[in-house]
């Protein structure tokens, strides 16, 4: 990897729950810097604090080549971990869509309801970003929904079509760590 000066693309100075980046050009990739110091962030795509500070700039930004998380220590994050960030990314992408459908003709009586599109994919989004196991449990959760007869059937038939692409996703997600995980290298003799 080359290392260049880059210059700044863009650069946005968040408020308190956002973090603070800039986007560079380096030899031509694009590279996000993420400043965890002014957040007090650990600086670790592994902590959920900066994991979801990183998607939340990608679902706004275009994906780079590369992620610096800025801390006492830089952390230069690169190759599958980009695919890996992404796919999360595509992932709370779909999960926000998913809640902001239109629900049922009574919106009073659907924004109550617990069977909507926004209450269940906001259960869900709340789980994705504590962490793939609570995410996990909160879809087995939701995958139960049961279709009933009344006037919420048209709904809850879209929402758990929904679901089941959701499903999909997480299965890949899923499949894409552990593939990443036992990533066999081999060793010339």
């Amino acid at each position: 990897m080359k290392i260049g000066k880059g210059h700044s693309l863009s650069h946005v100075e968040g408020a308190s729950e956002r973090c603070s980046y800039s986007i560079q050009s380096i030899s031509g990739q694009i590279r996000l810097k993420v400043r965890c110091k002014e957040c007090e962030g650990k600086g670790s795509l592994l902590e959920s604090k900066c994991r979801n500070g990183v998607i939340d700039i990608l679902l706004e930004e275009p994906l780079p080549s590369s992620i610096v998380l800025s801390g006492f220590v830089e952390t230069l994050y690169e190759d599958s971990a980009i695919i890996l960030i992404r796919k999360m990314t595509d992932m709370l992408r779909s999960i926000k869509q998913f809640g902001q459908r239109r629900t049922g003709k009574d919106s009073d009586r659907c924004k109550r309801c617990k069977k909507s599109p926004n209450y269940i994919f906001g259960k869900i989004e709340n789980a994705f970003r504590r962490s793939l196991p609570t995410l996990n449990r909160e879809m087995r959760i939701q995958s139960t929904l049961s279709v009933d007869s009344g006037p919420c059937r048209d709904c809850v038939e879209s929402t758990r079509s929904d679901l089941q692409t959701l499903l999909a996703s997480l299965e890949d997600l899923r499949s894409f760590i552990l593939r990443s995980a036992f990533r066999i290298s081999g060793v010339q003799r």
